[in-house]
């Protein structure tokens, strides 16, 4: 039986186009950085505060966890990713939730935008200034605060979710039960795709 090997991205260190696999852990720490990084079913990569992530493929099976950022447009989450911030940096980033893909617990910054696909599935997202949460699949327990904008799809499946004063939901078909919009947040019907 092979045994566990977890793999350092240390300060100042940029890694490229990693492969964690089943049973091995990525650590990046602060100030270290992976690039097209992929985590196959059963790896783990962890992402430490001050750590980034760009580009990542979380496979079916594998983990991805935070408090650390994830950016770059390409993020693909097929498994699961909890805790990181998604944006915040001069170019932002994107989190996208493929289908069978679960995200928890993730903050949405300036510039950040996190794309549930259709059986894709978040809770827990919190929506800062500029930054967006769109779904095409399911999502509880979300909060969109000043300045973030939560748009949901007439297929979307939403529950528990609260758009706070200063925070934009945007929806195609009808208005979602499951949702507490309160008063001073902004309500618009949208044929967005």
């Amino acid at each position: 039986e092979q045994a566990m090997t977890t793999q350092i991205i240390s300060s100042g260190v940029t890694s490229s186009g990693l492969t964690v696999s089943s049973g091995n852990e990525l650590l990046v720490l602060s100030g270290g950085v992976t690039d097209n990084s992929t985590v196959l079913s059963g790896g783990t990569e962890f992402v430490s505060a001050g750590g980034l992530a760009a580009n990542t493929r979380v496979s079916a099976g594998g983990v991805l966890s935070g408090p650390g950022t994830m950016t770059g447009l390409q993020n693909h989450d097929y498994g699961s990713v909890s805790g990181v911030l998604v944006g915040g940096g001069f170019d932002g980033g994107t989190l996208i939730v493929e289908s069978g893909g679960v995200a928890s617990g993730v903050t949405i910054n300036r510039q950040g935008i996190e794309f549930v696909a259709l059986n894709g599935s978040v809770g827990g997202t919190v929506v800062n200034d500029l930054g967006r949460l769109q779904i095409y699949g399911s999502a509880s327990g979300d909060v969109i605060s000043s300045g973030g904008t939560e748009y949901f799809s007439a297929a979307a499946v939403i529950s528990g979710d609260v758009v706070m004063s200063g925070g934009t939901v945007q929806f195609a078909g009808d208005i979602k039960s499951g949702q507490t919009i309160t008063l001073g947040a902004s309500v618009t019907s949208t044929t967005l795709l």
